[in-house]
């Protein structure tokens, strides 16, 4: 197992995988090896990306979570999907790592990855909700061609999941189990990041996490940033997995397609 390594871009390009398709999902022995994945034949957008590269998934963002997850972490995984930073992450060695997931096609290839990859310890749990700002349910939407889903309607038929907030859920299994930390929070959630931040400020101020978000143009309030950059440093992850002087929301929203801020806390 890799504890606290920092691994570069190319490094992790040069890394290997052998993919076994099954007639429902195909296994993926990632990085040379060290952790599986369960993939979704009918996924259309993150399954094929990781087979066709070997077993990698955006390398330059694989690089931001080996630089700051180790054997003192706790990761929590917003959108997990496939579950590939999520075994990432405990294959670095993280004391605790949170998978979030509602999608419930992705749930039992989440668990069996947990199974395979966990090696007999606990230090997995797997939360089959979605986090916004408030409690209750809504439908999930997906898209026509893959598994993402969105508590936005786009139109297509949804799935009634449950909902919760970061600080109500994370608030109770503290009380009941303790978090540790230092925390990191990788979250792409399909331009809900913002609802799931909102429901989080108690456990932020707590905790503290760094936080790798997508950032979806145009889909925020308009003080988004603003109220992050009270919190902590926000910067764009470019594509070499090193990130640019912080940015405002007027550049931000100004990107052609989705891109990934990183926020230090202050």
């Amino acid at each position: 197992m890799l504890r606290a390594m920092r691994l570069t871009r190319s490094q992790i390009e040069a890394m290997k995988g052998v993919s076994i398709r099954l007639r429902d999902y195909t296994i993926v022995e990632a990085f040379n090896g060290a952790f599986k994945l369960f993939l979704d034949n009918n996924d259309t957008l993150v399954a094929p990306s990781i087979i066709g590269t070997g077993g990698f998934y955006e390398s330059w963002l694989t690089s931001v979570v080996s630089r700051h997850v180790d054997e003192n972490s706790v990761f929590i995984d917003f959108g997990a999907n496939a579950g590939y930073y999520s075994m990432l992450a405990h294959w670095l060695g993280a004391a605790q790592v949170f998978v979030v997931e509602p999608n419930p096609v992705l749930v039992p290839l989440l668990t069996r990855a947990i199974e395979e990859n966990s090696g007999g310890d606990d230090r997995f749990v797997l939360i089959d909700r979605a986090f916004t700002d408030h409690v209750g349910t809504a439908n999930l939407y997906f898209a026509e061609d893959n598994l993402n889903g969105t508590l936005d309607d786009n139109g297509t038929p949804g799935t009634v999941v449950a909902l919760d907030t970061v600080d109500r859920y994370f608030g109770s299994y503290d009380q009941q189990h303790r978090l540790r930390g230092p925390h990191f929070w990788k979250i792409d959630v399909e331009a809900a990041e913002e609802r799931l931040l909102r429901g989080a400020e108690a456990t932020m101020e707590r905790f503290r996490p760094t936080i790798m978000a997508e950032w979806s143009p145009q889909a925020y309030s308009s003080d988004f940033v603003e109220w992050l950059s009270d919190y902590g440093d926000v910067r764009l992850v470019n594509i070499h997995g090193t990130s640019s002087p912080s940015v405002t929301q007027d550049y931000l929203d100004a990107q052609r397609d989705w891109t990934t801020i990183l926020v230090t806390p202050h």
